[in-house]
């Protein structure tokens, strides 16, 4: 079986950000690894623009009304 699987690599270790399907545990499988560049933030911002959310809520985060309750 193959997957492609995206990792995070923090403190040594590869963590998934998705779960891997059918490996069972204390499987032994064969990684490649290959580095990615994360967006910065304005290519995460202009992906965001993309993103359909309510008015009122576009309307908050622009005029940096935002609370997180």
């Amino acid at each position: 079986m193959s997957q492609h699987a995206t990792a995070r690599f923090e403190n040594g270790h590869l963590t998934p950000l998705e779960p891997l399907r059918g490996i069972p545990e204390h499987a032994l499988v064969e990684i490649f690894v290959e580095a990615v560049t994360a967006p910065d933030t304005d290519q995460q911002l202009a992906m965001l623009r993309d993103v359909p959310v309510a008015s009122e809520l576009a309307d908050a985060i622009e005029a940096g009304r935002l609370t997180y309750e």
